[in-house]
């Protein structure tokens, strides 16, 4: 009898610690960005991640457990509701398979993403909003690398379209349009770019390799190259390849990009189909690597939350409201 309930209390005690296989790095990240010693954090689940307004995403990275992808539950810092997501992935844990390597990929590439399993989000003539509130926690707003002209990028939200192609990518970059200092920024990488003729348009992506890119907000870092704030950041696309198409961004309720006219390239993929990714993909970690220390690419943290889609502002923000 005594060894039978020695057993149950050890099944008991591994269910019920939160904090069970976790990073300890990762655990007193959390620690420190919550300010609470009753904070809980669990992995992310491998599949069937729901998303408001969209559905079920799957992990395209690593099935690990150790809180690399992992829900923090605390009220009080939460941007929305009762938790939060955080992504933390550290070069060190790059992944190296056959036929590609994300360890050479674009100097230097890590990424703990979600993916929409249905593989299609929004396509052309869909008008669409997404939220997501997003804050970079730890290693993320790092000055300009010694490679400038391909400086690290910590991105956090794609829509992934034909041969690499994005629609979009939204993350923090190392300098703004305007200025030396760390930035939240997105880039349109298939956009109508210029009229050729009244009826016709350049369009990026492909052969003409070139993009729209926006800076959106400035920060200062703190201690450890993040901030204690959130953003919320709104998207209000018509996505079209013509000029009844446009792509626009709020942050935290202003306007920050207005981009009027195509948002994909019809010589790409006719109806610019994308589906969605979010999560942490941090880009050309060697250069900062070089320049600040192989720390400087190791628990690179992003916080999200309240991410929500919908065909009108009014659903979505509802949504965002409705985050338990």
């Amino acid at each position: 009898m005594k060894k039978i309930i020695l057993i149950l209390s050890i099944i008991f005690l591994s269910t019920t610690n939160t904090h069970a296989k976790i990073d300890p790095k990762i655990t007193n990240i959390v620690s420190r960005i919550t300010d609470n010693p009753d904070f809980k954090i669990k992995s992310l689940p491998t599949d069937n991640l729901k998303v408001p307004g969209i559905g079920n995403f799957k992990r395209s990275g690593s099935k690990t457990k150790d809180g690399t992808y992992a829900e923090v539950m605390d009220s009080k810092s939460a941007f929305q509701g009762d938790s939060f997501y955080l992504f933390t992935p550290s070069f060190s844990q790059c992944k190296r398979m056959q036929g590609f390597n994300d360890c050479k990929h674009t100097d230097g590439t890590t990424r703990t993403e979600f993916t929409d399993k249905k593989k299609t989000t929004f396509k052309k003539g869909d008008e669409v909003f997404i939220h997501v509130a997003v804050k970079p926690v730890n290693n993320i707003l790092f000055g300009n690398n010694i490679s400038s002209n391909k400086p690290t990028r910590n991105y956090f939200m794609q829509c992934f379209g034909k041969k690499g192609w994005n629609i979009f990518m939204m993350g923090f970059y190392p300098a703004s349009k305007f200025k030396d200092v760390p930035s939240l920024s997105i880039n349109l990488q298939q956009p109508g770019l210029y009229k050729e003729s009244p009826d016709s348009w350049a369009y990026g992506g492909g052969k003409n390799d070139k993009w729209k890119n926006f800076t959106l907000k400035e920060f200062q870092p703190d201690a450890h190259y993040g901030s204690s704030e959130w953003t919320s950041i709104l998207l209000h696309i018509k996505h079209e390849d013509n000029d009844d198409g446009f792509f626009k961004v709020y942050v935290d309720g202003t306007l920050k990009a207005d981009h009027k006219g195509p948002t994909f390239n019809p010589g790409l993929k006719k109806n610019g189909s994308c589906y969605l990714k979010f999560g942490h993909v941090a880009t050309r970690s060697k250069p900062r690597i070089k320049k600040y220390g192989e720390d400087s690419a190791e628990l690179m943290s992003i916080a999200i939350d309240a991410l929500a889609f919908g065909n009108s502002k009014d659903e979505v923000m509802n949504l965002v409201k409705s985050d338990k």
